[in-house]
């Protein structure tokens, strides 16, 4: 009686096993919301200024500044090509390193074409940010790295999620900082994730988008948050008869349906500026754009345009 009671135990207990097991499959990928990568294949102990422990695998992320390129080796040998034939979202370049030597092959191809070396500002260098990935690391854990572009190097990106759709591993890539002044500069950054190869072996495709958010103002491509302004108090304080006041021979004469104000004002400007402002009077539907220098050296433009793209005034400064 006793053997037949041990037996049935350890049926039991065998069903049980094989049950969990199989339900691990199916447990969501989760994200530790800080900018850290796991040391040594496993995530950081909780702490009151770090992550969170929560139950299941996870993924962590870091940025890291890359410059800005058009070498058409960043598309050639990134691992999600073909999404970008037929794409209803910006699509990213991204690539995977599943051990020291492919993340060496990813520096040694982009060792000329991209900065790995050198930080940005606040944001770390490459090199920096992949530091701690060492064969221990690889153990347990693949490294997917999307390449993000921008118009300036003020803006800032991150992570939003890692999603699981059909047999496709998907990144999320959002728009973190939206300053209403921001250097005239093209600028590129790597989101370099950290996710464990239990997830990773089960898809048989990766892709990264960068996501429609605050970046989309008025269903304008491309446009950024706004400040805002009166366009019927810039007209009260303005003398029209001064020298620096622009009212006709404008670049941008004819109505257009969709456009990017700062990229279409940009015809307008005087030259010699490297940073930008840009406002908008709601009830007039008037944009305002703001050029200048950083060092007050170079003069000054304010673009008005309608809400058609129409240049209505400009106005140099000193």
């Amino acid at each position: 009686m006793r053997k037949f009671i041990f037996v049935f135990l350890i049926i039991c207990l065998i069903f049980v096993l094989v049950f969990a097991a199989s339900r691990f499959g199916d447990v969501p990928v989760q994200q530790i919301s800080e900018n850290t990568l796991p040391e040594n294949g496993t995530p950081e102990a909780p702490s009151s200024a770090g992550p969170q422990a929560v139950a299941g695998p996870v993924y962590t992320y870091r940025v890291a500044y890359a410059n800005w390129s058009e070498d058409a080796v960043i598309t050639r040998n990134c691992i999600n090509g073909s999404f970008f034939v037929y794409s209803d979202m910006p699509r990213l370049p991204l690539y995977r390193a599943s051990s020291v030597k492919e993340l060496d092959g990813f520096r040694s191809t982009f060792e000329n074409v991209l900065e790995l070396h050198r930080g940005y500002g606040e944001i770390p260098s490459f090199d920096e940010q992949t530091s701690a990935c060492d064969e221990s690391f690889f153990k347990d854990n693949d490294l997917l790295i999307a390449y993000v572009t921008a118009s300036s190097g003020s803006f800032r990106f991150g992570l939003s999620d890692i999603k699981a759709e059909e047999d496709t591993l998907r990144m999320y890539v959002i728009q973190t900082v939206f300053p209403q002044a921001y250097t005239d500069d093209m600028a590129g950054w790597f989101i370099i994730a950290s996710i464990s190869k239990i997830y990773t072996s089960k898809y048989d495709s990766f892709d990264a988008v960068r996501v429609p958010d605050r970046s989309v103002i008025l269903d304008l491509p491309g446009m950024l948050e706004y400040g805002e302004f009166s366009y019927s108090e810039a007209l009260a304080g303005l003398d029209k008869e001064s020298s620096n006041v622009k009212t006709e021979g404008f670049v941008n004469t004819d109505a257009v349906t969709e456009f990017l104000p700062v990229e279409r004002a940009k015809s307008e400007a005087a030259p010699g500026y490297d940073l930008i402002q840009y406002f908008r009077d709601e009830d007039e539907d008037v944009w305002l754009v703001h050029f200048f220098s950083s060092d007050n050296s170079e003069k000054e433009t304010y673009v008005y345009m309608n809400g058609k793209g129409v240049t209505l005034l400009v106005v140099y400064g000193n």
